[in-house]
């Protein structure tokens, strides 16, 4: 930081919260409402108002904004005349002293740091004498610019970068469906032998339900948390345990090869599906899970394969019953699902082939997403290091 001085927020701008509306003056004409959504999302849809505004609650572009409650950040708005909500201060800077552009990644540097002083917390928010305490470094004029011409450079690069990766990312993300559909949107596919699924299942079972005092110790618990949508392996993340008589052991034990279906989850969740490997056939499974075993005709890696499919997961979501918040399927909505056979042979020659163009994909999915989040780090670090003297 150097001799650089230090000064108080409040002592650089004026900080002027936003009109409070209710519901009831929200409409479909007149000017935007900036809300924090409008701020963190530029997908958001705006609420509109006709009325008159004070002017130091009008938005025009270029005017700098700090959401202090919920989302702590800083923002350049630029998106044409428009009214500002409560909980965004607009700021109007002292042009003597401050650089607006400077004073824009100070405030993301300072609400970067009071996020993680409130990391935790049920409300996230800060009072505006609390705010205008905090203490920025403050050069000279003509270093805060060129300070602020080098971040806005170099986090440009930083964005641009991020963005490829993003894309690449949604490329990676599209792989599995891409794979599925050349295998089952073809017209080899549309020869195969239609069943019922009922008619090929020695199994199909809802699985274990216990009091959560019986939770905590005890043998290892599937639930469906540990059915991944983008891969038809189970994941171990906080995997329960839980007291079990011999009759339930007996009753929900998995095997190898057992598949375990999601009967009561969100809208686009529902009906995901994994296969039980070896090292998983002495766990058992949670009530919100189906399990499903097959007769020897069937391959379940092809079938959990076909499982994952639009036209299965479609066909479940159809008969999906919806309550508040989450939709459920059950044995008898699997048991009439349609799904469709070729010999065994061919399904365990598809299926290996597509297993290990999906893992790969699933590789790569895993590597392109560290990359994104690689680049979440680097804004902060370019800003500390600003301040710091060090740019």
């Amino acid at each position: 930081m150097g001799d650089w001085p230090m000064a108080r927020l409040g002592d650089l701008a004026t900080y002027i919260n936003g009109r409070p509306f209710k519901p009831s003056d929200w409409g479909t004409t007149g000017r935007p409402i900036i809300r924090i959504q409008n701020l963190t999302d530029p997908s958001a849809p705006f609420n509109f108002y006709t009325g008159s505004v004070d002017e130091r609650n009008l938005i025009r572009a270029g005017d700098l904004l700090v959401s202090w409650s919920a989302s702590l950040d800083a923002f350049i708005w630029h998106r044409g005349e428009a009214i500002l909500n409560q909980h965004i201060f607009k700021v109007v800077e002292k042009t003597s002293s401050v650089d607006r552009q400077y004073l824009y990644y100070a405030l993301r540097e300072v609400m970067g740091e009071i996020r993680k002083q409130t990391h935790g917390a049920t409300m996230k928010h800060i009072n505006k004498p609390e705010f205008e305490a905090f203490e920025i470094p403050l050069p000279p004029l003509p270093q805060q610019q060129r300070i602020a011409q080098a971040l806005k450079t170099r986090l440009a690069v930083v964005e641009r970068g991020r963005q490829v990766s993003a894309e690449r990312l949604q490329a990676a993300s599209a792989l599995t469906a891409a794979y599925l559909r050349e295998v089952f949107e073809t017209e080899e596919a549309d020869e195969w032998q239609e069943f019922s699924l009922g008619d090929l299942a020695l199994i199909v079972q809802n699985g274990l339900y216990k009091k959560a005092e019986f939770y905590g110790s005890g043998e290892p618990l599937i639930r469906m948390y540990n059915v991944d949508n983008g891969t038809w392996r189970l994941n171990h993340k906080e995997l329960a345990s839980v007291i079990l008589a011999d009759d339930e052991k007996e009753k929900f034990r998995l095997q190898a090869r057992d598949l375990l279906v999601s009967r009561v989850n969100s809208y686009e969740q529902v009906g995901k599906s994994g296969i039980v490997s070896d090292a998983e056939s002495s766990y058992f499974f949670e009530n919100m899970l189906i399990r499903l075993r097959f007769v020897p005709e069937v391959d379940p890696l092809f079938m959990v394969q076909q499982l994952a499919t639009r036209r299965v997961r479609e066909a479940l979501r159809g008969v999906a019953k919806r309550a508040i918040g989450q939709v459920s399927i059950n044995s008898s909505d699997l048991r009439n699902l349609k799904v469709r056979l070729p010999d065994i042979n061919r399904q365990k020659q598809i299926s290996l082939l597509l297993d290990a163009r999906i893992d790969s994909a699933a590789s790569l999915r895993k590597l392109v997403s560290e990359e994104v989040l690689g680049f979440a780090d680097i804004p902060s670090v370019l800003l500390r290091q600003a301040f710091s003297g060090a740019l």
